[in-house]
């Protein structure tokens, strides 16, 4: 099973881009974005390169793995709600990897008991970080009243 029609829609969706911004983007036109993504045709292998070069993912992922599981990318412009573009305090609330960890331990994509250990403790770090951003936000909006 492949996963490309999932995957383009699911890139393109997250980086807040049209069919047709993302098929300019990748020197393609709109209609074969369409098709690609409903899985009525399949991109040759020079429109895969250059959308996995695009996203930065690796090609093999883009056509073997189920890429809304776990995503991340170092691509600013992919990450939709760039926490890097928030408030400090802001940031632990808009990080995406959290949900990305948890549907991995839900869909039990894990290899063995020291990745499953680890994703429980990055889970723990993160619901962690959001508590002192949701304290923060509190002190605020009591300084506001």
């Amino acid at each position: 099973m492949n996963f490309i029609s999932s995957n383009i829609k699911f890139l393109r969706t997250l980086a807040g881009l049209s069919q047709t911004e993302l098929a300019d983007k990748v020197g393609l036109n709109r209609g074969n974005i369409t098709s690609y993504e409903r899985g009525i045709a399949t991109p040759g292998i020079d429109a895969l390169q250059r959308m996995a070069t695009f996203f930065e993912v690796e090609l093999v992922d883009l056509i073997n793995k189920n890429l809304s599981i776990g995503f991340q990318t170092s691509k600013p412009n992919v990450a939709h709600n760039n926490p890097e573009n928030q408030p400090e305090h802001l940031q632990p609330l808009l990080n995406p990897s959290i949900l990305g960890t948890i549907r991995q331990l839900s869909a039990h994509q894990y290899t063995n008991q020291q990745e499953f250990m680890n994703n429980v403790a990055n889970i723990a770090n993160q619901l962690e970080r959001i508590a002192e951003s949701l304290e923060i936000l509190a002190k605020q909006q009591n300084k506001e009243q």
